[in-house]
């Protein structure tokens, strides 16, 4: 059975702040186990934070929550205007972040696969486990998604994969079920 979800802004809002969340707790994390790794072999000075609360990384998620949002509402016709957008600062900001260059587009990638899933996780609970019938119950056996997506090249390819996911306003998936008789077998009509 193939199943259409529709996204609406409130969906759409809520999975791109679940990734902020999911982001922030993993650098919080990563910035934990370094200091930890710093004092336990003597260091008397450790690598900064990661660029995660500065004003670059903040600015485009920001513009990337945006982006998303606008292109869900007004549609494909913006998501070249947000790339550029984005891109653009982007490309300054990492001018700004120096020899954190490297880590600043791992943490701009993770956020974007971060709405990725909280996306995929959204919809999943939006099937039902079991739907029961006069006949019997059907239990979930498979889910699939007709959209997959690749974040493996750059800021700019993860930007337009991700802003032409929210333009199409839907996910697409294949759900498939087992029937189970009720125990005390068929009813008749």
């Amino acid at each position: 059975m193939s199943v259409v979800v529709s996204l609406n802004t409130e969906l759409i809002e809520k999975t791109i702040n679940d990734a902020s969340k999911e982001v922030r707790k993993k650098v919080e994390k990563d910035d934990w186990i370094t200091f930890v790794r710093g004092a336990e072999s003597g260091l008397r000075s450790i690598r900064g934070p990661l660029p995660r609360e500065g004003k670059e990384f903040d600015e485009n998620t920001s513009l990337i929550k945006k982006a998303v949002l606008d292109v869900s509402i007004y549609g494909k016709e913006k998501v070249n205007e947000w790339v550029d957008k984005i891109t653009n600062i982007f490309d300054e900001a990492k001018e700004s972040v120096g020899d954190k260059v490297s880590e600043y587009i791992k943490r701009i990638k993770e956020f974007i696969s971060e709405i990725f899933n909280n996306m995929y996780k959204l919809c999943l609970e939006l099937i039902p486990a079991k739907m029961k019938t006069k006949d019997g119950i059907y239990n979930l056996n498979n889910v699939s998604f007709s959209q997959l997506f690749s974040l493996k090249g750059g800021i700019k390819a993860s930007l337009t994969e991700l802003l032409d996911f929210a333009a199409s306003g839907e996910v697409g998936m294949n759900v498939s079920y087992n029937f189970r008789v009720h125990e005390e077998g068929l009813r008749l009509r």
